[in-house]
């Protein structure tokens, strides 16, 4: 089976990760998932992204004013 390599984002609080699910339509590529094992937050989703590039991600989380917990990229 072929894993694929995510930048994940967490949150402290569900409503956090439904802002940035909100703010990402059609301006960042990514979904909200359930919290994977390897994560640990608040709650118990996080959102996905096979973008990676964390500095492009901080600036867009920055801009939007979505507060996060951590981002964190793994291998599922």
């Amino acid at each position: 089976m072929k894993k694929d390599k995510y930048l994940i984002i967490a949150f402290d609080s569900t409503s956090h990760a439904l802002d940035l699910e909100d703010k990402a339509k059609n301006k960042m590529q990514g979904r909200l998932i359930p919290l994977p094992r390897e994560i640990e937050a608040g709650c118990g989703l996080c959102f996905a992204s096979l973008e990676l590039d964390q500095e492009k991600w901080h600036r867009f989380l920055e801009e939007e004013h979505v507060q996060y917990a951590y981002m964190k990229e793994v291998i599922f």
